[in-house]
């Protein structure tokens, strides 16, 4: 979660991550096997929790990422979901940051303009990665099924896997 400072610290530990073009970080857990997509104000408070910088200076490098103002509260809600996400390294004692402000706050509390204020939102999307059992014990296209389940693709039709 934090360092004894309070200052939050990026899970680095059984993690793979890669950022995209467009500003996005996907990080994926082999402890959990899953996955995240960051969205670009997200993948710049994650990447900023080096154990150095404060709540206040992440607010900062937030604010310089998305051209609005510094909000910790913002701040504090995404760190919450990183830690809920264990993307935060976990010391023992520190802060918690979960249950401090909504999604909703956060919104209003972006900026007035609605496309400014969602830009600046970090968001984080999460998907479960099938083991590799799972994900080899479909059936391609082509073979014959008789339920749709032993598709790879979800669809069997007339007896074959489409």
């Amino acid at each position: 979660m934090t360092n004894h400072e309070g200052r939050p610290v990026a899970k680095t530990e059984e993690v793979l991550s890669t950022r995209l073009s467009s500003g996005e970080i996907v990080v994926f857990d082999r402890k959990s096997n899953r996955a995240h997509a960051l969205n670009p104000a997200a993948a710049a408070i994650w990447h900023g929790c080096d154990g150095q910088r404060t709540v206040g200076d992440l607010a900062e490098l937030l604010s310089r990422e998305t051209g609005t103002e510094p909000d910790p509260e913002v701040v504090r809600h995404s760190l919450a979901e990183l830690e809920r996400l264990e993307l935060l390294e976990r010391p023992a004692g520190g802060p918690r940051y979960g249950d401090l402000v909504t999604r909703r706050e956060a919104f209003v509390r972006a900026g007035t303009r609605a496309a400014a204020a969602a830009a600046a939102l970090p968001i984080i999307a999460t998907v479960l990665a099938p083991t590799s059992a799972s994900a080899s014990s479909c059936r391609q296209t082509g073979v014959s099924c008789t339920a749709g389940s032993q598709c790879c693709s979800g669809v069997c039709a007339g007896g074959f896997c489409v």
